[in-house]
């Protein structure tokens, strides 16, 4: 239920982009106890990300910064509680030699619009809570040999987002605790 699209541009030591993608989605039916009606519901979230990077140290390190604005979308029927914020990402590449990268990023925590007292009224009371992102914190390595193959692996700390419950069911509580995350991936192009 997203559209993605990014556009990038690299003059010389310098590189800008632009994106908006759909990074957090939940959505669909929901029947209400209190009323016996069914209304499409949406909790999401959807940003648009500028960015700029710099190479220094004949080109063996670039560092990134980038602004993003946060929209979350709160919607049950026909009332819609959205709400936005600002927020950013820092990131960085260190080319070591023989086609060997070290790289970090970092993402603060958010948390976007408030809770809204009557919202979803008389559908599902209380709707409108805050849209919640943890901290991500990523650290990996790369290797790409030639421009066909490259490999990687990362370690991504996710910080905890107390008091965070699935809307299918309130008691299904997810984020409660720090996370780290391995992840290894490999690309060929054929």
């Amino acid at each position: 239920r997203s559209s993605q699209w990014s556009l990038t541009v690299t003059p010389d030591d310098w590189g800008y982009s632009i994106a908006y993608y759909t990074p957090n989605f939940e959505g669909g039916s929901y029947t209400s106890p209190n009323t016996g009606r069914t209304d499409e519901y949406e909790v999401s979230l959807k940003q648009v990300r500028v960015a700029v990077s710099h190479l220094f140290f004949h080109k063996k390190l670039s560092f990134a910064v980038a602004a993003d604005v946060n929209h979350a979308v709160r919607k049950i029927g026909p009332n819609d509680y959205g709400a936005t914020d600002l927020s950013y990402m820092l990131g960085a590449i260190y080319h070591v030699r023989n086609h060997f990268l070290l790289a970090a990023s970092y993402t603060p925590p958010q948390e976007i619009g408030g809770s809204i007292s009557g919202s979803g009224s008389p559908t599902l009371t209380g709707f409108a809570q805050p849209v919640r992102t943890p901290m991500l914190l990523t650290v990996g390595a790369g290797w790409i040999p030639n421009r066909f193959f490259d490999a990687g692996f990362a370690i991504v700390a996710v910080g905890s987002t107390q008091n965070t419950a699935l809307l299918r069911d309130q008691n299904v509580t997810v984020g409660d605790g720090f996370t780290l995350q391995p992840r290894l991936g490999a690309s060929y192009v054929i």
